[in-house]
């Protein structure tokens, strides 16, 4: 009682952005499976995906949900969205087009969830949505782990019929070392540290100082409690 909470938003959202394009990319062009089998002598071969000119399926339009607009909008990715609160005027900034969740899942070439952890997300992306998402999407996670229904996500990746996941956020964290995900070659992974950056942590710091400041000058800012 009688303590006020703050927070630092929207630091990290540039090198979480920057992330979910790695995996994106990492995905489409199979880099992981590819270096570790030149790495282990042979010479693969076979057909990538070229991101530009595909449309990129944005869920969530907070910091991170935009920083990713921008960024895929730069390397000539097609935006369309879908966000609990639609914002008319950013959508003219960077061109997307607001559409309904089951159009997302259809037209979409890559998805990247970019929402919170709520009752309505929680385990949203599950084994009806991936049913409705086009054959061979690319589907990346930098949000939280609980929004995808991992089962119904292992399954759609053993099948096929998602040609490829990024996730740096899973159910249980560490990822437990017999997890099957560990196994599919059309999983990228990355432990979590999409905003592991210098620049994330000092901008943290100054932020929160900056909240401590503007608290003890009587016009508290970032107050979450």
């Amino acid at each position: 009682t009688g303590v006020t909470v703050t927070n630092t938003p929207g630091v990290a959202a540039v090198s979480v952005a920057e992330h979910a394009l790695a995996l994106m990319f990492a995905a489409a062009r199979r880099i992981p499976t590819i270096d570790a089998a030149l790495k282990s002598g042979d010479w693969p071969r076979g057909e990538m995906i070229q991101l530009h000119g595909k449309t990129h399926g944005i869920i969530g339009l907070g910091a991170i949900g935009r920083q990713t607009a921008r960024i895929t909008r730069g390397i000539g990715m097609k935006l369309i969205a879908w966000t609990f609160h639609p914002d008319t005027a950013f959508a003219e900034e960077v061109g997307l087009e607001w559409v309904a969740l089951e159009e997302l899942y259809a037209r979409a070439d890559v998805i990247s969830l970019h929402v919170r952890t709520s009752p309505e997300t929680i385990g949203m992306i599950g084994a009806d949505a991936f049913t409705r998402m086009k054959p061979g999407a690319i589907l990346v996670n930098t949000a939280r782990g609980a929004i995808v229904d991992e089962e119904a996500l292992i399954a759609v990746l053993r099948e096929g019929r998602l040609g490829a996941a990024g996730l740096d956020v899973f159910e249980t964290e560490p990822l437990p070392k017999d997890h099957p995900l560990r196994k599919l070659p059309n999983a990228v992974l990355t432990p979590h540290n999409a905003g592991t950056t210098p620049e994330v942590l000092e901008a943290g710091l100054l932020l929160s100082v900056e909240n401590l400041a503007k608290f003890f000058e009587g016009t508290p800012q970032n107050v979450v409690a």
